[in-house]
């Protein structure tokens, strides 16, 4: 069987190249005179030639590459044949199981982008929804120290006055309270302390963000620092007091930074997530999970 296949193969290759042959010879046997072509000029006529010589040398080329793609074939047939049968099932098996890892791998490169892509999607959804509960959050203790901010006891430097206000809008027990500093930090007012207790100067980061408010004269949220009466992390928002156009005081809203703890903890965070609240040097106001500052 083997050897009828090689023989009808080697009768084409033949056949092909004597078609090949005979074209070449009746192209070359057809004198300038005959036929047709005496009617052309000179050099029509020699563009003819060069086309029949282009097809001559293609179909010639055509043989060529048919003899090779017909040696390579029996090359590659009698290699085969060589091999034992455990050989070639192995080759089978290889040639069954490449493409089908190639597929596993691309459907595993696609399931890992998509979950890649779908985490990523999450900690956007979660970190734009930790930013909103901030803002609102702080929102409600801007809004606080504005109004305050514009008691005409403040002003007048009536500070009792000014703390009954207080403690009548700010009730104690919720982790807020409001102080009241001179243009150096010193405290004048503290509703956390104690009656009669002595008030320090405040923290050099408060000091700096009430300098802040006067400069812009826009509210500002300080760094975390730690409160010398509270003993425990703080964040303040600042208000500038302005009297004639001159800075007057510095009025602030504090607060726990422990409480913004709720706003992360609100949140459905993975446990292996770490998820915060950084003040503007970079440090932790909170944290989940939760560590010392």
């Amino acid at each position: 069987m083997r050897a009828n296949e090689d023989r009808v193969f080697r009768l084409l290759i033949s056949g092909l190249l004597l078609l090949t042959s005979g074209y070449a010879v009746s192209k070359r046997s057809l004198g300038p005179h005959r036929g047709p072509s005496s009617l052309l000029s000179r050099t029509q006529k020699h563009r003819g030639l060069v086309r029949g010589a282009g097809i001559v040398q293609n179909v010639s080329d055509a043989g060529s590459g048919w003899l090779w793609q017909g040696s390579a074939w029996l090359s590659c047939k009698a290699a085969i044949n060589c091999l034992s049968i455990p050989w070639r099932l192995g080759l089978l098996v290889l040639a069954l199981a490449l493409p089908l890892n190639l597929i596993i791998l691309g459907t595993i490169w696609g399931l890992v982008s998509q979950a890649n892509e779908a985490q990523r999607t999450s900690l956007l959804y979660s970190a734009r929804s930790i930013a909103a509960g901030v803002d609102a959050e702080l929102g409600k203790y801007i809004a606080l120290a504005e109004l305050l901010g514009r008691s005409p006891a403040l002003r007048e430097d009536n500070l009792d006055g000014f703390e009954a206000e207080v403690r009548h809008k700010v009730p104690s027990g919720r982790g807020v309270w409001v102080l009241v500093a001179d243009l150096n930090g010193q405290q004048l007012l503290n509703t956390l302390a104690q009656p009669k207790q002595p008030l320090p100067r405040r923290d050099p980061i408060a000091i700096e963000a009430q300098r802040r408010t006067w400069a812009t004269g826009d509210p500002v949220i300080s760094d975390v620092m730690q409160g010398p009466i509270a003993q425990d992390w703080i964040v303040t928002v600042e208000v500038p007091i302005f009297k004639n156009g001159e800075p007057f005081r510095g009025l602030a809203v504090a607060m726990r930074a422990r409480e913004f703890f709720s706003l992360l903890s609100a949140r459905d965070i993975p446990r292996n997530w770490l998820a915060g609240i950084i003040d503007g040097q970079g440090r932790f106001i909170a944290r989940v999970p939760q560590r010392g500052y």
